[in-house]
Parts: structure tokens; C-alpha cells; sequence
């Protein structure tokens, strides 16, 4: 006996209802109704049509400007929502991250982004002076409407820097931390 089950749809008209049936594949006279879940909506000309909702990507977490030593180490989060769930690429001045590169790394973030959203960190290290100073674009798209994106900054350093703290000059401070 096979254990397959069809769904029948009697007399679909705008007035009623579809009414279905379960029916054992061998015609046997145990007939289970099932839930019915919502009726999908009839239009003029009395075709059934279903209405999918979807969503267009939205950035939740937008990476924020970093400020990293040389040899440091950088890392952008960035989290977006949709449905379906959006994919999420990096960009290095426009052009994408590739993760060839072994000081590239993407990882999921998905269990912070928050409910029904996906997120990805980019992590450089170590980080270079000159190649890696640059824009990182975090975009996310999911096929419905345009892919949007959020931009932040890295900005390398190298070697010390100087801080002048309510007046005092660099003599000072560097008195003061011996």
C-alpha cells in the first residue's frame, strides 16, 4: 500500500471556498480533513493566484571608521535583514574583497545579527600602511530591489603618535610617563 496522499480542490468558485479532501492513494474510505490554511485569493477571471512577500535588503549594523596600527589588526562588522535573507559581499574601494588574499578573512556573524538577519565581519591581518588604508563597503542584496550598502573607513597608522592633552606639550607627557 503506498502511503501518498492527494489533495483535491472541489467547485473553487469567488463565492466559496475550495473545500479539500485527503484521500489515501488506494481510494479507501478513511478521509482525514487537514488543517486549512489561508485560501489564496481569486481574481476576475476566477484564477487562483498566491501572493509571496518579500522584502529588499536593509543594513541593521553599519561598519563603523577604524583607526589601526600598522601590523594591527582591522575587523568591519556589518548585519542586513530581508526576505529572502540577503547575501552580504565586502568591497575594497569598489572592487571585492577576495578571500585569496590570506590576510582577507569573511566570517558569518548570524547569531548577532538579530531575528531573520544575517551578518559578516571583515577581518585584515596584519594590516598594511598605504595598501590597506581605504573605503570597505559592506553591501547586501537578495534579488529584490536594488542591493544597498553601507561604507566605512580604515586609516592606518605607523609608528608612534603624539598626543597634546589640555595644553601640555609632547616634553611634558613624555616626563610624565617615564
Amino acid at each position: 500500500m503506498n502511503d501518498e496522499l492527494k489533495i483535491r480542490l472541489n467547485d473553487v468558485t469567488e463565492e466559496t471556498e475550495p473545500s479539500p479532501e485527503l484521500v489515501p492513494e488506494d481510494d479507501s474510505p478513511h478521509i482525514v480533513p487537514p488543517p486549512v490554511p489561508a485560501i489564496p485569493p481569486i481574481n476576475d477571471t476566477g484564477t487562483i493566484f498566491i501572493r509571496y512577500l518579500t522584502h529588499p535588503p536593509e543594513i541593521t549594523i553599519r561598519p563603523r571608521n577604524l583607526q589601526v596600527r600598522a601590523n594591527g589588526i582591522a575587523a568591519f562588522y556589518c548585519a542586513a535583514k530581508g526576505d529572502p535573507m540577503p547575501n552580504i559581499q565586502w568591497r575594497k574601494n569598489g572592487k571585492r574583497v577576495s578571500s585569496m588574499q590570506s590576510r582577507y578573512q569573511v566570517f558569518s556573524m548570524d547569531a548577532t545579527a538579530g531575528p531573520r538577519a544575517i551578518g559578516a565581519v571583515l577581518r585584515i591581518e596584519p594590516v598594511r600602511a598605504q595598501r590597506d588604508d581605504a573605503t570597505y563597503e559592506c553591501v547586501a542584496e537578495n534579488g529584490v530591489g536594488d542591493a544597498v550598502s553601507a561604507v566605512a573607513t580604515l586609516t592606518v597608522f605607523e609608528g608612534l603618535f603624539l598626543l597634546r592633552l589640555n595644553g601640555t606639550t609632547p616634553g611634558r607627557i613624555k616626563h610624565a610617563l617615564r
